[in-house]
């Protein structure tokens, strides 16, 4: 199993580059940043990602 097989989501200090490249290599990538949720605590981050859990 490649860990990339699973979604994934940037927090806000991952580059959009690194977030572009990671799609264009077929990683499913949603962004903290484009998102618009700048400033959120890791456990802001990860209380989020699991209330947005349809995009998995």
């Amino acid at each position: 199993m490649n860990p990339f097989d699973f979604p994934l989501l940037a927090d806000e200090n991952i580059h959009r580059d690194v977030v572009s490249f990671l799609r264009t290599s077929g990683s499913d990538v949603q962004s903290i940043s484009e998102k618009k949720k700048f400033g959120l605590t890791d456990s802001e981050v990860l209380q989020w990602a699991n209330a947005e859990a349809a995009w998995f």
